[in-house]
């Protein structure tokens, strides 16, 4: 079987190892809530009144649009302010899921061609009085998937005692399209992240009505929400916007967030428009603006999509900028899942039904790393582990994911008080629809099913994991609340320094790791 899959968010020289599959493996769920009480509590917002729902230890409002419908002439163009609505909003529904197509993570969850589509929701826990930490969540899926609606975070709400804020942005080429014709002041390529900080300006404006602080405000993401929660640190218009920073599984390679140089954003807009028959005409924005979501999907399918450097949204290289210094100072909680990449490799092998050989593995290897593919090999032969797809996925893990951390942990710990997990569990309860022929292990998303309310409704958690659950929504709340993640039932959560300290959490009990960059032989990658 030759090995010729893409995944997404990988480093470049990894792309051509496996090259065309979406970020995420197994069924985004919301957990289940219980039914709604009759009773409803209304919110006065600074557009008008909001209706939420009482579903008993939590309150929650969903649907709050955060920003103007960007459609017609705001088509690719920075959030403007939402309009002011008379009476009581009800708010006991989503909004519409930004435009995306249909991909196997989101099971029941339709196409979407909405435009309309900036909304946001809020969790609250019930009777609490006093000013609550507040965390706004952005949901990965490679910047092309997703919504603020896949989540339930209850848990979070309620044990933690926070606020909770789950956003949805634009997506795949109406978010992140870069083209001359589009750019307004610099603008052009990041408009999803400028509706992220819209979010985070209507969070500023309307925290208190909701029990929240907002002189206390936490962005954390996962994924491609995690590299947005990093993306922000180095943004200029988000600074003074949130207090403290949480980015799960969200920093590859070079050790800073995914994003595209200038060049090669314009590039691939130029090439966009051409696809759209806009690249002869006179007004390209015009054209483009006139177009279909159907027909923008069917241009953007083969293609991958993250935030476009310059202008005054991103004017630095995330590397160059935490190298430099120039971020955001505030305390940062980060990490990843000890065997991210196993998932990847079981959809570009076991999940089509394609056994990965020995001999599979290796060419794939010499095809990614040329001149360096005997170093590589002779750290990760083919025979190392029982199966070759564990060797892969203990690559692709190392080089794609551990090692791009430690070296972005290395770059901010000297300047703001970091904290560095290793989620560990190797039997979170999920099933996938074939049975994998390896171990795949805490896996890309496997931390989400403890967090932020998510879970396969086939599975289910060991009395273990549920304290293992609790002692990371401790960890994480915490954090929130005092830029400091300690938790009760949990060991002392270390501030990273010389030596790497990683707190490795597993359900057998949370432990201070050193070894993290020596297992994921983080110093041979630090070479190449």
């Amino acid at each position: 079987m030759p090995l010729n899959v893409c995944i997404r968010p990988l480093p470049r020289a990894v792309l051509t190892v496996l090259t065309a599959l979406a970020l995420t493996a197994t069924a985004l769920t919301p957990s289940a809530a219980a039914a709604p009480r009759p009773g409803r509590t209304v919110v006065h917002t600074d557009k008008g009144a909001v209706r939420g729902v009482d579903h008993g230890e939590v309150i929650e409002y969903s649907g709050i649009p955060y920003a103007a419908p960007p459609v017609g002439d705001l088509r690719w163009r920075p959030p403007r302010p939402a309009d002011r609505w008379r009476g009581v909003r009800d708010a006991g529904t989503a909004g519409p899921d930004c435009a995306q197509s249909t991909v196997y993570f989101r099971p029941g969850k339709p196409a979407s061609e909405a435009e309309d589509c900036l909304y946001l929701n809020v969790w609250r826990p019930a009777g609490v009085r006093r000013p609550l930490p507040v965390m706004v969540w952005i949901h990965g899926g490679s910047y092309a998937f997703g919504a603020g609606a896949d989540f339930a975070p209850r848990d979070m709400a309620v044990q933690g005692g926070a606020a909770i804020v789950t956003i949805n942005y634009r997506l795949g080429a109406l978010g992140f399209l870069a083209h001359e014709a589009l750019d307004s002041g610099g603008s052009s390529g990041a408009y999803g992240i400028q509706d992220q900080q819209a979010a985070l300006r209507w969070v500023r404006r309307n925290a208190r009505a909701f029990g929240g602080d907002p002189g206390n405000v936490t962005i954390a993401g996962w994924s491609a929400g995690g590299a947005s929660v990093c993306t922000h640190m180095i943004s200029p218009p988000a600074r003074g916007l949130f207090h403290r920073a949480i980015s799960q599984s969200g920093v590859y390679g070079a050790g800073a967030c995914e994003t595209r140089p200038a060049d090669a954003a314009a590039g691939q807009g130029r090439a966009f428009a051409q696809a759209l028959g806009c690249a002869d005409t006179t007004d390209a924005a015009a054209c483009l603006r006139a177009k279909p979501v159907a027909a923008l999907a069917r241009a953007q399918a083969s293609q991958t999509w993250s935030p476009a450097l310059g202008g005054r949204t991103l004017p630095l290289d995330p590397a160059t900028a935490f190298r430099s210094g120039r971020f955001a100072r505030v305390p940062v909680l980060t990490g990843t899942t000890a065997n991210e990449s196993a998932i990847y490799v079981y959809e570009a092998t076991d999940a089509i039904g394609q056994r990965l050989t020995a001999e599979d593995y290796e060419a794939g290897v010499r095809g990614a790393f040329g001149a360096a593919a005997d170093a590589v090999l002779g750290r990760y032969p083919s025979g190392a582990r029982p199966h070759p797809a564990s060797t892969l996925s203990a690559l692709l893990t190392d080089q794609g994911f551990a090692c791009g951390q430690r070296r972005w942990n290395r770059a901010i710990a000297p300047r703001v008080p970091t904290y560095v997990y290793e989620f560990a569990d190797p039997g979170v309860p999920v099933e996938l629809i074939v049975r994998p022929s390896f171990p795949l292990g805490a896996f890309h998303q496997t931390d989400l099913f403890y967090l932020w309310g998510v879970f396969n409704p086939a599975g289910r958690r060991t009395p273990a994991q549920d304290r293992l659950a609790a002692r990371m929504i401790g960890y994480w709340s915490a954090f929130a609340r005092t830029g400091s993640p300690g938790a009760q039932g949990g060991p002392r959560f270390p501030r990273y320094k010389a030596g790497d300290p990683v707190l490795r959490l597993h359900p057998n009990g949370d432990t201070v790791d050193t070894a993290f960059g020596t297992a994921h032989q983080c110093d041979f990658w630090d070479t190449l």
